[in-house]
């Protein structure tokens, strides 16, 4: 009972423009076709296309008017179903971030937004406002709306993003040119609200449509970089290159020009493990293969050298006895 009078309570505060129904329609047309068509089941964010968020969209909550500019007009224009309290997500022990809380039950199919913002062509540097970013493609291009100004963007800057579909609750799309959030779920009173991409949006930016997949593999590039980034951005000397090519892969090459800084720049190369070869005993019908000891990778050269000399000795044997060479066979 209680669930049902605040549901019943907070949609007389909705936009009335809408159905309150998916499956009730007017005259003459057909009920949406929804991927789950059970009303008690969860959309299924991981089949459902950008449009069909849009369209299945029962109740629309519009922000609470405020002009811009007006210092902290992203708190003012919150609706009277959400409050800001300490997201669980964001904040950490020694900084308290902001998050988007519901004060009542907000039923599946809910449309909020659009995400407001000063547009710009760029993407910051700053790791900090990426939250406050959003991209918007039109036609092959792509532009972003910045809301890291309270006094220009809306409530929406303070959802924080979801870590798993567990608690995804939100679920991002573009219509036209701009950025709405719908609930894939009924969304319980003192719940934190939490977005994702849908399935389109996630596929144009690049990310995985599962936020847990997504952020293990962000947070696994970032720590890459941090890493191996130096190691692989520095240039490999002239000398390391001419010595690897030379002893190790066998090949004769002239002279490598080796300046005087390049010599105070060069790192000490550090000593090859020894490898394991093998010596080619060739004859008449049959070849051997004989395991040699354990060489050093700067005998190589050397080796390769007496196995060309091996074969053309074996060789010049068997043009010049061919009778002797078949007795011993």
């Amino acid at each position: 009972r209680r669930w049902s009078r605040q549901r019943a309570i907070f949609t007389q505060r909705l936009e009335p423009n809408r159905i309150s129904h998916p499956l009730i329609t007017m005259a003459g047309t057909q009920p949406p076709r929804s991927v789950t068509p059970n009303v008690q089941q969860d959309y299924d964010v991981t089949r459902m296309r950008e449009e069909d968020f849009e369209r299945l969209a029962v109740y629309i909550v519009p922000d609470v008017p405020c002009e811009k500019g007006v210092p902290g007009r992203a708190d003012k224009t919150l609706p009277r179903s959400l409050t800001l309290k300490p997201s669980l997500v964001l904040s950490t022990p020694t900084a308290t971030t902001e998050g988007v809380w519901s004060t009542g039950v907000i039923p599946r199919g809910t449309r909020f937004g659009p995400f407001e913002g000063v547009r710009t062509p760029s993407h910051p540097s700053d790791k900090q406002l990426w939250r406050y970013f959003w991209r918007i493609f039109k036609d092959s291009d792509f532009y972003y709306l910045d809301g890291s100004d309270p006094a220009h963007s809306n409530w929406m800057r303070y959802v924080a993003s979801a870590y798993s579909f567990s608690v995804m609750n939100l679920v991002a799309c573009q219509h036209q040119e701009h950025i709405y959030f719908y609930t894939i779920r009924d969304i319980m009173p003192n719940e934190e609200l939490m977005v994702w991409y849908c399935r389109d949006f996630a596929k144009r930016l690049g990310y995985d449509i599962d936020p847990e997949r997504a952020t293990y593999s962000i947070c696994r590039e970032e720590t890459l970089k941090k890493t191996y980034g130096a190691i692989v951005k520095t240039p490999v000397p002239a000398e390391v290159a001419y010595n690897h090519v030379k002893h190790v892969m066998g090949l004769y090459l002239p002279a490598a020009t080796v300046t005087a800084s390049a010599i105070r720049n060069t790192p000490t190369p550090s000593p090859s493990p020894p490898v394991t070869t093998t010596t080619v005993v060739a004859s008449a019908t049959t070849t051997v293969v004989v395991p040699a000891k354990h060489l050093h990778q700067h005998h190589h050269q050397h080796l390769h050298q007496q196995q060309q000399q091996h074969h053309v000795q074996v060789h010049q044997t068997v043009l010049r006895e061919p009778r002797r060479v078949k007795e011993e066979l």
